[in-house]
């Protein structure tokens, strides 16, 4: 008998006539009519937004989201079968993932985050002394989460709006919509009560029916993840503030001193590589490695390796991304026999490029990488500086200031050592603040 999953949430009370879609062993549960849903949330959105800030105060959202990522870790736990069929993603890396998330989200950060923005988290709840006076922050009525097809972003973004108490709907995506369900779930299996402020929708994407009216609201706010055509979709609908995280990409910039610092650089770099498979927005799609082509190869060598034995599987791709893969692997192969220096490492779940031509590239993903020397630091900015506005994170050996200073006309928001990619504390989201761009002000003088 197939197991069913509900891939909405919603108050208790409601009472919603649902349809099934099967997918792998699982029976998906959706709502039939999401619009009858958009519209209950919109009639009551007044209602809620006043209710939210009169049951809650802004210290308290910190504490119910920490709470909430515990319960959500031994959820998804239980639940690994089916975030596997919808995130291809084997289980054994579903639990790295998933720790990883929530290893972001305990109360002491989060508290963090608010007072590093705002100063005092009080003015979230009321006029409280400031300069010249008294002040206090005002959040939108509601708001209305995007969420992509990769699973990581729902806890915070959700916080962002959480903490201000500005009720919200979730739009999960149509091909992993099982983890903000978990999440949601999560919080209200901490605290029942703040389910009523926060809700799960999933609906077709261009339902105009919906979004006209959802995002048609001047005092909403939507935070939006996904692809520059669903950006503009959206932002071209909505009258309100729009908070947008587009595609991104990561590099790494490495310098090797010494053959004997290989292994240890090609194992470090090979994790960030597998994680998440590089569907990431801090992924590496590129490896540049500082006037140095024959270690550049050794390099090459030892990821192989490292990759032939590394311990978590790729997640299940299908026929048109091995399509792809294939293509450039022999078409890099095509390239070599014509004489070029390219170099084709590859096995069952990875493809390794080494080229001396030291253009940016974006990779197919699924531990797909290329490789390239660089005579210098000054070099490779020049080089990415068309690429600006794509790269987010850049993983490195070398000292981290110096390229800060040296990519500081560029979006780069994090730079990391090698090894240590995937994002773990997170206090600006894109080079930029997560609550303030959310609040408006009002002084009293």
């Amino acid at each position: 008998m197939r197991k069913k999953y509900r891939v909405y949430s919603t108050p208790k009370e409601k009472k919603i006539d649902e349809y099934f879609r099967e997918v792998d062993n699982f029976t998906l549960v959706y709502p039939s009519n999401p619009e009858l849903l958009i519209n209950d949330f919109l009639k009551d959105a007044n209602k809620l937004s006043y209710e939210f800030k009169e049951e809650y105060s802004a210290k308290d959202i910190p504490k119910i989201w920490d709470r909430a990522g515990k319960e959500c870790i031994k959820l998804c736990e239980e639940n690994l079968d089916v975030l596997s069929a919808t995130t291809k993603f084997p289980e054994e890396a579903l639990k790295l993932y998933v720790k990883n998330i929530f290893d972001n989200l305990k109360e002491i950060h989060l508290l963090k985050i608010v007072e590093s923005e705002i100063g005092n988290i009080d003015y979230l709840d009321k006029f409280a002394p400031s300069v010249g006076g008294y002040t206090k922050a005002y959040g939108p009525k509601y708001a209305i989460h995007i969420f992509p097809e990769t699973i990581g972003p729902q806890p915070l973004s959700t916080f962002q709006t959480g903490v201000i108490k500005t009720p919200a709907i979730c739009k999960p995506s149509s091909g992993e919509p099982i983890f903000t369900t978990l999440w949601i779930d999560s919080l209200k299996e901490v605290d029942n009560n703040i389910g009523k402020y926060i809700w799960s929708v999933p609906w077709k994407g261009g339902n105009e029916i919906i979004e006209d009216k959802l995002f048609g609201n001047e005092d909403s706010a939507i935070i939006v993840y996904g692809d520059n055509a669903t950006i503009d979709n959206v932002k071209s609908k909505s009258k309100g503030k729009v908070l947008e995280y587009s595609f991104k990409a990561g590099i790494e910039i490495i310098k090797i001193n010494n053959s004997e610092e290989i292994n240890e650089i090609a194992s470090k770099v090979v994790k960030d590589i597998a994680y998440m498979d590089q569907c990431a927005c801090f992924s590496p799609h590129v490896v540049y490695v500082i006037d140095s082509p024959s270690d550049s190869k050794k390099l090459c060598e030892k990821m192989a390796k490292e990759l032939d034995n590394y311990p978590i599987k790729r997640k299940k791709i299908g026929v048109d991304e091995k399509s792809v893969i294939s293509m450039l692997k022999y078409t890099c192969l095509l390239e070599k026999s014509a004489g070029l220096d390219v170099e084709v490492y590859s096995g069952k779940d990875y493809l390794i490029i080494y080229e001396e031509d030291p253009s940016f590239q974006l990779s197919p993903l699924f531990r797909t990488i290329r490789v390239k020397p660089i005579k210098n630091i000054e070099e490779l900015a020049d080089l990415l500086y068309g690429y600006k506005n794509y790269i987010q994170t850049i993983g490195t050996n070398l000292e981290k200031e110096k390229i800060a200073d040296s990519f500081k006309d560029y979006n780069i928001s994090r730079i990391v050592d090698i090894g240590k990619m995937p994002i773990n504390i997170l206090y600006h989201h894109e080079g930029r603040p997560l609550i303030s761009p959310l609040i408006r002000w009002i002084d009293i003088e």
